[in-house]
């Protein structure tokens, strides 16, 4: 048999964990079938072998792959166009409540697998975190410089408070399927670090 080319491979490669996220989202883990995921992404049982051994392994690949592809959006879009503290924020909590609200079961096992994840997937995830944060610092730098933010604030800490209160929105609010019930959440800190909370 002729060896696959390397686009074909990677073909496949995507189409097997589309096909995983469906069942994984639809079947649950245990309820999903390698069989009928490799019949979904028209490939063989022994093919989807040979990417991955196992279906926790396929789980980790897809939860990460999604994160993966999260990242990368965030880092390179959101706050770019940003006028003041509140659309900024928006911009980097809408796409990723968009993304967990779509698939809320397989969400809940990411969230899960993201914040107690050992090994080196546990790296994988914190370096997916870091360059979020790392981009969310560079936003609000450079919101501070065109004037939108005090000139005393401090964009780490606002970085920090932004990610407290996403992890606290995505454990006390996961499940919702209306991504906007979780940027109300997000919207009330962003208002409220607008206005400030010392004296007037």
């Amino acid at each position: 048999m002729a060896r696959w080319s390397e686009e074909k491979q990677q073909k496949a490669r995507v189409e097997i964990l589309d096909a995983a996220r469906n069942a994984f989202e639809n079947e649950g883990f245990e309820g999903a079938k390698l069989r009928d995921i490799a019949s979904e992404a028209g490939v063989a049982v022994g093919t989807l072998f040979n990417y991955f051994p196992d279906k926790l392994t396929l789980l980790r690949e897809t939860l990460h792959d999604d994160m993966e592809g999260l990242t990368q959006r965030l880092i390179s879009e959101a706050g770019k166009d940003a006028q003041d503290l509140v659309s900024l924020f928006m911009d980097f909590a809408r796409p990723s409540f968009a993304h967990f609200c779509a698939r809320p079961a397989l969400s809940k096992v990411l969230l899960r697998e993201s914040l107690f994840a050992e090994g080196p997937r546990a790296q994988d995830y914190t370096n997916q975190a870091k360059l979020v944060g790392d981009a969310m610092v560079r936003r609000l730098s450079e919101l501070k410089a065109r004037g939108g933010l005090h000139p005393e604030s401090n964009p780490e800490a606002i970085t920090l408070a932004f990610f407290s209160h996403y992890y606290f929105v995505l454990m006390t609010q996961l499940g919702a399927t209306d991504e906007y019930v979780l940027l109300r959440q997000m919207s009330l800190l962003a208002n409220q670090l607008q206005q400030g909370v010392g004296p007037k």
